[in-house]
């Protein structure tokens, strides 16, 4: 997605922090309030039937949003429309519906596609 919109991919959190930073002071500085701009990142496209990426990419975007994010695009399988818009109810309900549970983790970093 960095390259189709001509900036710099981020790699990892340090280069997150630093890319979230810049902004934010120029928010403060500009006399508007950083959290009202979102923050997205990428969810690459998961084989949600793997624990362990599924595992993975919870702990990622739980490092993400305690570090800025605010939103996720979740990447999903074009090559049809049933293919995606059945990927898309797995991923809610493997990825976003836990982080939303009462007691689970704060559910400020959701996938929207």
């Amino acid at each position: 997605m960095a390259s189709a919109i001509r900036t710099d991919a981020i790699d990892g959190a340090p280069a997150f922090v630093r890319a979230v930073e810049r902004p934010r002071a120029d928010l403060t500085d500009a006399g508007r309030d950083p959290s009202s701009v979102d923050i997205q990142v990428e969810v690459p496209l998961l084989d949600l039937s793997d624990c362990g990426a599924v595992r993975g990419a919870l702990e990622e975007l739980a490092e993400f949003e305690s570090l800025g994010a605010t939103w996720a695009l979740a990447h999903v399988d074009g090559s049809s429309d049933e293919v995606a818009a059945n990927y898309l109810a797995a991923f809610a309900e493997i990825v976003i519906a836990p982080r939303r549970a009462p007691g689970g983790p704060h559910d400020a970093v959701v996938a929207h596609g």
